[in-house]
C-alpha cells in the first residue's frame, strides 16, 4: 500500500502515520513510567550526590555567630521650612521613608566608616592578607617553582575585599511594620560579630546627626541670607501702601471703612428726608389749591380734613370753620322757630358772611404759605442732590482705587507673613543647630556571648541535593532528548520516517553451534557449502526457531509475503545507512529462514566495496557476482549452499574498477542475471552497499523490487538516516519497511510497555 504523502509503502494492515490516532490515557501514563524507569537511577544518583556533598559541607563549615542589634527609628524630623519648595524632608511614618534608613545602613558610607573605625581591612579575622584559596595551596606545594607564593593585596585591594566582605555578612531588616529596625552581622567570632554590630548601629547615629547637623546648617544659612530681601520688599510693599492712599485721598475708619462711604451714607439719609419734605409741601399746596374755586363750607372741609392736621395753619380754619357750622346750626333752628326776619336770626346771617368772608381769606393765605413752602422744599431737595451726586462720583472714583489698594496691601501682607515664617525657621534653625539631637536609638545592643548559629550551614547543606536533584532531572531530560534523536520504537521509525517498521531484531551473542555438521570436501562439479564463520547469529532461525531473533526474521518474512500479494517482490535489497549495522547479518538469516520453510532462494552478496558477507561464508571463493555477469563464469561456478537448509549463495569478490561498482550495478548484464535468478529462484535476497558515503544502490534501482531498511537500536540517528534517504531520491519509493536491529530488549522495555517475552526462549 503507497503513503500519499511520502511515496512509501506500507503493510496493508498498518494504519497510515500521517492518520495514526493519537495516544490513550494509559499509553500516556504508559510513557511516563517508562521515562521514570529509565531515568530514575540518573536522578536518584545525583540526589545522593548532592546530599553527600550537603553532609561534607556541614561537617567541613567551621560554625557562624550571629549578633543582632536593634535599632529604633524616632520618628520626629527637623521641619525647618513648611514650603515645599524651600526645604521639605519625607515623614519616617511612611513605608518608603523606613526603608531608606534601611538602605542607608546598607550603604557602602555606613560600611567604610565601620572598616576605618575598626580597622577591619587590618584586621586577619575579617580577611586574609594573602589571594589563597585551597587549591592554590595545594599546587603550590605539589610544585612551588611553577606556581609561586601569591603577593599581599595592596591596600584598595584589602579595602574593596573587606567592604565585599563586610557586605556578605551584613543584614539589616524592619521589624514588621514597627520602627524598630534589626542588624545582624555574621562572623566566624562572637566578639568581632558584636563589635561589628554595635559600630555600625554607632556609626549610623552619628552619620544621621551629621547628616541632620549638615541639612540644619544649609537650611540655616539659605534663610540667613533671604531674611535681609525679604524684609526689605516686605517694607516697601507698606510704603507703597501708604503712598497708594495718599496720592487717591483715602482716609479709612477705625472700622476700616472708607471715610468717603460713610460721608455718601449720610447725604443719601438727608436726601431722602428733602424728598419727603418736597412731597408733604406739594401735597398741602395742591389741597388749598384746589380748595379755592369751591363753595366756602366745602373747601373749609375739605382743606381742613386734607391739611396735615398737626400744622398751626390748620388750627385758625378749624376754629372758623367750627364757629362757621355752629352760627349756620343755629341760624336753621332758630329760623324755624323765630321766622327769617328776626333780628337775632338777621344777626346770624351777618356772622355767617364774617365768617365765610374770613374763611376765604385763610384759604387763599394758607394756599400761598404752602405755595411758598414747597419751593423751598423743592429748593432745599435740590442743593442735596447735587451734593450727593458729588459724593457719589468721589465714592466711585475711591471705589477703583481701592482695588488696585486690595492688591497692594494683600503683597505687603504675603511679605509681611513670610519674612515672619522665615524669622521663625531661622531661630528655631539655631536652636537646633546648638543642640543636635540623634533621631535613632539603639534599644538592644549585640552581646559578644552569642550561641553558634548553624542555621545558615544547613540551609546551604540542604541547597545541595535540590540541587542535586535538580542536575539530575536536568542529565535526565538532556538523555531523553538525545534518546529522541535515534531510533528506539517502531513508533519512532514510522513518525520520523514515514515507514514502517517490518522488524525488530534483538542483539544476540554470536554462538558457536552445537553439533556442527563436519565440512565436506569441495568439489570442482557441485556447490561449494557454506562456512558459519563469525555469522553463526545469521543461522539463529535454524537453531533456535522460537527465538526473538528468529521471530523478527519472521516479521520480516510475512511483511514481503503480504507486499507479493499486491505485486511481485521477489529481488529483497536489504541496506542500511552506516556499516556495521547488521544488514548483512539479517540478509543471510532471511535466506535461512525462507529456505528451511521449503522455498527456493539465493541470497546475492552485492556489496562490491566490501563484501564482508563472502569473506565470512565463503572465504574461498574464487569468482562471484561480477565474473557471471560478465562471462568469466557460470552460474554453477559461483553458487554456495548451505547443507543444513540448501540455501544458496552468490558471492562477491571486491572490486573497485574499471568498471567501478556503480556502473557494474547498473550494467545490463547483472540486470540479465538478476533475471535468471529471478525465473530460476522464488525469492532473491541481495545483501547492497550502505546509504551514506557512496551511491550503490541508487544504481540498483532497476534491479531490485523492493528495499528493506536495516537502522541499527539506539545508535542511528534520525537525522543521518533522514539524509541519507534525501541523498537517494530513487530508493525510498520504493523501501518496503525497516528493521530495527541490535535492539537491546531489557531497555527497550522501558520505552515499549507492551512488549512481553512470553513466546520467546532465551
Amino acid at each position: 500500500m503507497l503513503d500519499a504523502k511520502s511515496g512509501a509503502y506500507l503493510l496493508p494492515t498498518e494504519p497510515a502515520p500521517g492518520v495514526a490516532d493519537e495516544p490513550s490515557t494509559a499509553e500516556t501514563i504508559a510513557r511516563g513510567l517508562g521515562v521514570v524507569r529509565r531515568q530514575i537511577l540518573v536522578v536518584l544518583a545525583f540526589a545522593i550526590l548532592g546530599l553527600a556533598v550537603g553532609a561534607v559541607y556541614v561537617l567541613k563549615s567551621p560554625p557562624k555567630y550571629t549578633a543582632t542589634v536593634t535599632l529604633l527609628a524616632d520618628t520626629r524630623k527637623i521641619e525647618l521650612v513648611q514650603q515645599p519648595t524651600v526645604y521639605n524632608e519625607a515623614s519616617i511614618q511612611s513605608v518608603g521613608a523606613m526603608e531608606t534608613q534601611v538602605e542607608l545602613l546598607r550603604s557602602d558610607e555606613v560600611a567604610l566608616r565601620v572598616i576605618k573605625k575598626l580597622n577591619l581591612s587590618e584586621d586577619p579575622r575579617f580577611i586574609d592578607s594573602r589571594r589563597q584559596n585551597a587549591l592554590g595551596s595545594l599546587l603550590r606545594r605539589l610544585a612551588p617553582g611553577y606556581f609561586p607564593e601569591s603577593p599581599a593585596l595592596s591596600e584598595d585591594e584589602r579595602q574593596s575585599l573587606a567592604l565585599t566582605q563586610f557586605d556578605k555578612n551584613l543584614t539589616v531588616s524592619r521589624i514588621g511594620v514597627t520602627y524598630a529596625i534589626e542588624i545582624d552581622f555574621e562572623s566566624r567570632y562572637p566578639d568581632l560579630a558584636a563589635e561589628i554590630a554595635n559600630t555600625v548601629a554607632d556609626v549610623y547615629i552619628e552619620l544621621q546627626r551629621s547628616t541632620e547637623y549638615d541639612a540644619t546648617r544649609r537650611a540655616s544659612d539659605w534663610l540667613e541670607e533671604r531674611i535681609p530681601g525679604l524684609r526689605a520688599k516686605s517694607e516697601d510693599a507698606q510704603k507703597a501702601v501708604v503712598e497708594y492712599k495718599h496720592e487717591h485721598n483715602i482716609v479709612e475708619t477705625v472700622g476700616g471703612r472708607l471715610i468717603d462711604d460713610e460721608r455718601l451714607s449720610d447725604i443719601n439719609a438727608k436726601l431722602n428726608a428733602a424728598h419727603d419734605e418736597t412731597s408733604n409741601a406739594k401735597v398741602r399746596f395742591d389741597q388749598f389749591s384746589a380748595a379755592r374755586g369751591m363753595e366756602v363750607p366745602r373747601a373749609a372741609a375739605a382743606s381742613g380734613s386734607n391739611a396735615n392736621s398737626n400744622s398751626p395753619l390748620n388750627d385758625s380754619l378749624d376754629k372758623l370753620r367750627s364757629q362757621y357750622f355752629d352760627i349756620v346750626s343755629k341760624e336753621a333752628e332758630s329760623s324755624a322757630r323765630l321766622g327769617p326776619n328776626n333780628p337775632g336770626i338777621i344777626s346770624l346771617r351777618n356772622q355767617k358772611a364774617q365768617l365765610h368772608s374770613e374763611i376765604t381769606e385763610e384759604i387763599e393765605r394758607l394756599k400761598d404759605a404752602s405755595e411758598s413752602d414747597y419751593a423751598a422744599a423743592q429748593l432745599r431737595e435740590s442743593e442735596v442732590k447735587k451734593e450727593y451726586d458729588a459724593a457719589l462720583a468721589q465714592y466711585k472714583q475711591a471705589n477703583e482705587a481701592q482695588v488696585k489698594l486690595r492688591e497692594l496691601a494683600a503683597s505687603a501682607q504675603a511679605y509681611q507673613d513670610l519674612y515672619n515664617t522665615f524669622l521663625g525657621r531661622y531661630n528655631a534653625s539655631l536652636q537646633q543647630i546648638a543642640s543636635p539631637i540623634a533621631e535613632a536609638s539603639v534599644i538592644t545592643p549585640a552581646a559578644p556571648l552569642i550561641p553558634k548559629d548553624y542555621k545558615k550551614i544547613y540551609k546551604t547543606a540542604a541547597l545541595f541535593p535540590a540541587l542535586g536533584l535538580a542536575l539530575g532531572l536536568g542529565v535526565a531530560v538532556l538523555r531523553e532528548m538525545i534518546a529522541g534523536r535515534v531510533f528506539l520504537t517502531s513508533r519512532s521509525v514510522q513518525s520520523h520516517l514515514r515507514i514502517p517498521c517490518i522488524g525488530l531484531l534483538p542483539k544476540v551473542k554470536n554462538r558457536k553451534r552445537t553439533g556442527r555438521l563436519k565440512k565436506k570436501p569441495q568439489t570442482d562439479n557441485g556447490p561449494r557449502s557454506l562456512v558459519r564463520g563469525d555469522r553463526g547469529i545469521s543461522w539463529t532461525p535454524i537453531d533456535h526457531p522460537m527465538s526473538r531473533f528468529s521471530e523478527g526474521v519472521r516479521s520480516i518474512k510475512l511483511a514481503i509475503d503480504l507486499e507479493n500479494r499486491s505485486r511481485s517482490n521477489k529481488i529483497i535489497g536489504l541496506t542500511s545507512v552506516t556499516p556495521n549495522e547488521g544488514k548483512s547479518t539479517i540478509a543471510l538469516a532471511l535466506g535461512q529462514l525462507i529456505a528451511r520453510n521449503g522455498a527456493s532462494v539465493v541470497v546475492v552478496d552485492c556489496d562490491l566495496r566490501n563484501p564482508s558477507l563472502t569473506r565470512s561464508v565463503a572465504p574461498n571463493a574464487a569468482s562471484g557476482i561480477v565474473e557471471l555477469a560478465f562471462g568469466g563464469a557460470s552460474l554453477a561456478d559461483v553458487v554456495w549452499r548451505d547443507p543444513s537448509t540448501q540455501m544458496e549463495f552468490i558471492p562477491a569478490l571486491p572490486h573497485v574498477g574499471p568498471p567501478d561498482p556503480p556502473s557494474i550495478l547498473s550494467s545490463a548484464e547483472l540486470k540479465r542475471v538478476f533475471e535468471e535468478l529471478r525465473k530460476q529462484y522464488e525469492f532473491v535476497v541481495v545483501d547492497l552497499s550502505p546509504l551514506a558515503g557512496v551511491i550503490d544502490v541508487s544504481a540498483t534501482t532497476e534491479l531490485i523490487d523492493a528495499y528493506v531498511l536495516v537502522i541499527e537500536w539506539g545508535q542511528t540517528t534520525v537525522d543521518a538516516v533522514q539524509h541519507a534517504l534525501r541523498a537517494t531520491p530513487n530508493v525510498p519509493e520504493s523501501i518496503l519497511g525497516a528493521v530495527l536491529n541490535k535492539a537491546d530488549i531489557k531497555s527497550l522495555a522501558s520505552y515499549d510497555p507492551y512488549l512481553t517475552s512470553y513466546y520467546f526462549e532465551n
